[in-house]
């Protein structure tokens, strides 16, 4: 019953429209949440963590646009969500890694379901570093923060299978673009290089985005992300091209 309660807690939260009433639902799930299996409880503070983590860059978002808005809040939200997702993220490798340990022992059925809870805590692993990469960025956005920015491109870089912190668009692969996480995580990369090395960087993995098999959601955006990303490098002559590309779009 806890468990099917939580799925319906996170749907809930995923959809959620903002304000009083999703801050309530938040309490109640973090309640729930501290009476759920560990792999169980993961999920959910993921799907905590996601809620928090929308409302706050999307404060960001309201101030890159000139519009008013709670910077610090914001900061110190984003950066106490990318810690609990980091260790989220911990927590889940190490269940799966002792997991792993014991599939040698079993066999059958026991062994499908090990594999499964296995594969489960690899995802809430994976889906909590998404997040406190993105929350990494837009922390270091609005904080002007390079460490933040640093961290984030580290974590981006390893999702996208970098080796030691190091990764070229060449190196990036054309057919996992057509999943949603992984295309975002090479956005990620695009925009933190438009702080840290400039719009020309920028674009190299922006234009990665614009093949086929890329995700749609994240190939149409595009032009209104390069916007983003020349106006977070001060590169105005091409913010202004990338605007003049939007007119007319809703």
């Amino acid at each position: 019953f806890l468990d099917r309660l939580a799925d319906l807690f996170s749907r809930m939260l995923d959809d959620s429209p903002g304000g009083a009433a999703t801050e309530r639902l938040l309490v109640r799930a973090e309640e729930l949440g501290a009476s759920l299996s560990a792999a169980r409880a993961g999920r959910l503070r993921v799907s905590i963590a996601r809620t928090r983590y929308r409302d706050a860059a999307q404060v960001v978002e309201a101030i890159r646009a000139g519009i008013e808005g709670d910077a610090q809040r914001a900061a110190k939200t984003l950066s106490e969500q990318a810690a609990l997702l980091l260790a989220i993220a911990e927590r889940a490798d190490k269940r799966a890694t002792e997991i792993d340990r014991r599939l040698e022992r079993a066999d059958g059925v026991s062994r499908d379901l090990l594999v499964q809870t296995m594969n489960d805590e690899r995802g809430v692993a994976g889906q909590a570093r998404y997040l406190a990469a993105w929350s990494l960025l837009y922390r270091g956005a609005v904080a002007r923060s390079p460490a933040d920015l640093q961290q984030a491109e580290r974590l981006f870089i390893d999702m996208l299978g970098g080796r030691d912190g190091a990764l070229t668009p060449r190196e990036v692969s054309e057919d996992l673009r057509s999943d949603e996480s992984f295309a975002s995580a090479v956005l990620g990369r695009a925009l933190v290089k438009a702080r840290t090395g400039g719009f020309a960087e920028s674009a190299r993995w922006l234009a990665l985005l614009e093949t086929r098999d890329t995700f749609p959601a994240v190939r149409d955006n595009i032009v209104g992300w390069r916007m983003v990303a020349a106006l977070d490098a001060l590169a105005f002559k091409d913010a202004r091209a990338a605007f003049a590309a939007l007119v007319g779009r809703d």
